[in-house]
């Protein structure tokens, strides 16, 4: 599936979407991570693999990270899409589920 480039949203209010996150693709991650590198990639390809541009992925290293909730977050790596919180080393078809929903969902587009 190719999603159209110029119907990404990133307009971003202060630093944050319209939804008032930090971003709709979110990799929460640490510095003695020794997963988030990997999970980075499976993210990398999965968006690539949707034809999206890779900037709307938002990396938080959750320990420098000041005006965040990290409430939902209970290990690194993990990751958030438009809201929905996939924890750990993630499944590929997990990732691929929930960035299909996020655009189903008009959660990266105008």
């Amino acid at each position: 599936m190719t999603v159209r480039l110029d119907s990404i949203s990133r307009a971003f209010s202060e630093g944050r979407t319209a939804c008032n996150r930090l971003g709709c693709v979110i990799l929460y991650t640490g510095d003695n991570c020794a997963l988030c590198e990997t999970a980075l990639e499976v993210l990398h390809e999965i968006v690539a693999e949707f034809g999206l541009p890779l900037d709307i992925i938002t990396e938080v290293d959750i320990e420098t990270a000041d005006d965040c909730d990290l409430s939902g977050i209970v290990a690194i790596p993990t990751m958030s899409i438009c809201g929905e919180i996939i924890p750990g080393l993630p499944d590929i078809y997990d990732v691929r589920r929930a960035l299909m929903n996020a655009i189903l969902r008009g959660c990266l587009f105008r």
